[in-house]
């Protein structure tokens, strides 16, 4: 796990986290794109951004642990769009945790993305 560099070259096996305040996403090369602009949902980075600029690329497969409010939800429908698979957490899994966007997020996701598997 790493966080992601601008213009870095996706690499098999490394999980890629978006630095702090930036958008993540990925473009035609398996190359990662940083960008600052504007919040979706409220919210930089946004997983929505990530996913639907990786679906656009082709399939791919989109894993939703946790996030904020609703963000995830149009990314996890543009990836099954394409041929993708979503993967979201168990709501269950989420019950002790402190933040009601921690809970909302997977559910979201599975709302919005009726073909949603559930881990």
């Amino acid at each position: 796990m790493k966080q992601a560099q601008r213009a870095e070259t996706l690499a098999i096996g490394t999980v890629y986290v978006a630095p702090p305040d930036h958008h993540m996403e990925i473009r035609e090369g398996a190359l990662v794109y940083l960008t600052r602009t504007e919040r979706v949902h409220w919210v930089r980075p946004s997983a929505d951004r990530l996913f639907e600029s990786a679906a656009a690329l082709g399939r791919v497969i989109a894993v939703v642990l946790t996030g904020t409010g609703t963000d995830g939800a149009a990314g996890a429908a543009a990836v099954k769009s394409a041929g993708g698979v979503v993967i979201a957490q168990r709501l269950i899994d989420l019950a002790g945790s402190s933040s009601v966007w921690a809970r909302r997020l997977p559910h979201s996701s599975r709302r919005h993305s009726t073909h949603c598997s559930i881990i």
